[in-house]
């Protein structure tokens, strides 16, 4: 089974390669990259979509033409179809409103373009989930709410990442004081029970952290 976490990473450092690099990438190039993943021909198109997607800025969304709603109810219809050629055509128009979304969500230590490109790549899963249902439901509402899931999504899944972080960092600086304030009373190197006690934290957690602090010191 393929392991979602390990995609999206896959596919944001494929997306980081692609955009520093001054040659355009590869369909072959960036598919590479997930060749132990064991792809569906879907999940490859969605990939390669993905990367020409995330070179679009914002200026180039601002200068795609707005459909007639009357028009893009007409590429939904081929979407219900099967016609897989017509999702290109739906995120292209998507693009700018994807832009307009981002910015209500973005706040410190989130960046516009990381935002984005969450955006665009749950649009594009929405509309590979989507392609030849012909179930009846309003696609413009589920597309919405796949834009928005995979931000807040993304969003706190960073979130919770930073803060754990932090944590684990605060910890290792309390070891640290607690390690040094005992030996300069004692003289002696302090033993794990000392530490306990000072710190309460548990034998765990400080074998953990006496790992880390020994492997930064090799």
């Amino acid at each position: 089974m393929l392991d979602q976490n390990t995609f999206r990473e896959t596919l944001h450092l494929v997306q980081r390669v692609a955009a520093s690099s001054d040659q355009p990438m590869s369909r072959e190039e960036a598919l590479s990259y997930f060749q132990d993943m064991e792809l569906s021909p879907e999940q490859q198109e969605l990939v390669y979509r993905f990367l020409l997607q995330a070179k679009a800025s914002e200026d180039d969304a601002k200068k795609i033409s707005k459909l007639e709603q009357s028009q893009e109810q007409r590429l939904y219809q081929r979407l219900r179809a099967g016609d897989q050629a017509v999702i290109g055509e739906i995120s292209q128009q998507w693009l700018q409103r994807i832009v307009t979304m981002a910015r209500e969500y973005q706040r410190d230590g989130f960046y516009l373009d990381d935002l984005v490109q969450e955006g665009n790549l749950a649009l594009l899963t929405a509309l590979h989930e989507l392609l030849g249902c012909q179930e009846e439901q309003e696609l413009e509402k589920r597309l919405v709410e796949a834009v928005m899931d995979g931000i807040e999504q993304y969003m706190g899944l960073e979130s919770g990442a930073q803060q754990q972080e932090e944590t684990i960092l605060a910890k290792v600086t309390l070891l640290h004081e607690a390690r040094e304030l005992l030996k300069a009373q004692s003289g002696e190197e302090p033993s794990v029970k000392q530490l306990m006690d000072y710190t309460r934290l548990t034998v765990q957690e400080i074998s953990d952290i006496m790992d880390l602090m020994e492997k930064a010191n090799r």
